[in-house]
């Protein structure tokens, strides 16, 4: 993660606006996707911009819902500095684990989204999906993001050998 090389999470200029950071009754796949029941989940909407101001992205991530009275920060319109998986760690002590999963396909900007990123309806985006665990399997973090054609992504990751 490039928070953990750089202390940055976006390249020099870019940056994000927290528009929506609210608790809202889990749609079934969000439900589906953190491991849980049916019930409150928290919902932190984002938009992140380029250096002049031109929108690049938008995400949610998603968090289940007990997580409100001991990371009340989740709840609040402001970037949290450290990152969300670091200052819930630090608030409930479930470490993050290395392990995640990130789901890309190619797709049409819905209304939406294309409002949001300043483009017309059905314009092409990047959708991606991801998932971070804590070290005892749980899902910590569910998020979905679509971006527009001038962000790029990059993975970088170590292969382990089999013996």
């Amino acid at each position: 993660m490039s928070v953990l090389l750089t202390g940055r999470i976006y390249p020099e200029g870019h940056y994000a606006r927290i528009v929506a950071a609210e608790l809202v009754d889990a749609p079934d796949w969000v439900a589906d996707s953190l491991g849980i029941s049916a019930g409150p989940v928290i919902r932190r909407q984002r938009t992140t911009y380029d250096a002049g101001g031109k929108p690049l992205s938008v995400s949610v991530s998603w968090f289940d819902g007990s997580l409100a009275d001991v990371a009340p920060l989740l709840l609040q319109r402001e970037r949290i500095l450290e990152g969300t998986a670091r200052y819930i760690e630090n608030c409930t002590g479930r470490a993050r684990s290395r392990r995640e999963k990130i789901l890309l396909r190619a797709g049409a900007a819905t209304e939406e989204e294309a409002h949001q990123l300043q483009v017309p309806q059905g314009s092409p985006v990047l959708r991606g999906r991801n998932w971070y665990w804590d070290t005892e399997g749980d899902v910590i973090e569910y998020g979905e993001s679509a971006a527009g054609e001038d962000l790029e992504s990059s993975f970088e990751y170590d292969v382990e050998e089999q013996a």
